[in-house]
């Protein structure tokens, strides 16, 4: 059966349904493109909560006789209701000095090559054995100890973003605050001497400090007071020529 032509006119000039039409086509990206933004907005909240939270804990930390339990009890509670059967890893490390945190331990150039080898004297500040980055010891430490306090936060996702985009089914926020322990008594504790091994060229750790690195062209220092050495250079050494020396 043939249709009318100005039946089939119409029909081509009716635009009513178009809309529905064009929001099938773009629901999909808008729906995704809000969750994300909800998802992110969820992560940076949780965020800004977990920071404040271990500044308060690490704070509380310093004191003496802290109970440490009960101050971890509290990052749970306060972080607990905006990421519900949250997972969490408390990880306490202390250091002797800011100066010393993530930085090769001292140690006293002996043959004067620059590095530390051949025999070499180490402060094995981690009491690892091993001339590495201090890390730091495990625990809250003692008096005037800097405690660096980490925590991971693991949660599930508010929207279910792995079934829209392809994400991981739950997120991992950290936080991290740096803290000298107060002055509550006196300490006597002093790091273990160790010896480099081998040429100190192929070993891990034992190389010059990347951190550090200088170029080959090296200024003069300038020289000491009247009547002091001028070459000392805070490391325990006395070499001015030593590339792995903080300065």
């Amino acid at each position: 059966m043939r249709l009318p032509h100005a039946f089939t006119r119409a029909l081509a000039g009716d635009q009513r349904g178009a809309t529905i039409v064009e929001f099938a086509l773009v629901a999909p990206t808008l729906v995704l493109l809000l969750a994300g933004v909800f998802e992110l907005g969820h992560t940076m909240y949780v965020q800004s909560i977990v920071n404040g939270a271990i500044q308060e804990a690490g704070r509380d930390s310093t004191v003496e006789n802290a109970q440490l339990d009960k101050i971890e009890a509290q990052v749970r509670k306060r972080v607990g209701p905006i990421a519900p059967g949250a997972e969490f890893v408390f990880r306490r490390a202390f250091h002797r000095d800011y100066a010393l945190i993530d930085r090769l331990e001292p140690f006293t150039d002996v043959d004067g090559d620059g590095r530390c080898s051949n025999g070499d004297p180490f402060e094995d500040l981690n009491g690892n054995g091993i001339r590495d980055r201090t890390q730091g010891r495990d625990g809250q430490g003692d008096a005037r100890d800097v405690v660096v306090f980490e925590v991971a936060v693991t949660y599930d996702r508010m929207l279910p973003m792995p079934s829209l985009s392809g994400w991981s089914d739950d997120n991992t926020v950290s936080g991290r605050t740096f803290l000298r322990n107060q002055p509550f008594r006196q300490q006597d504790r002093q790091s273990a001497v160790e010896n480099c091994e081998g040429p100190g060229v192929d070993e891990p750790g034992n190389g010059k400090d990347p951190l550090r690195k200088r170029g080959n062209s090296k200024k003069p220092k300038p020289p000491g007071p009247p009547g002091l050495p001028g070459n000392g250079n805070g490391n325990g050494n006395g070499n001015g020529d030593d590339d792995d020396d903080d300065d």
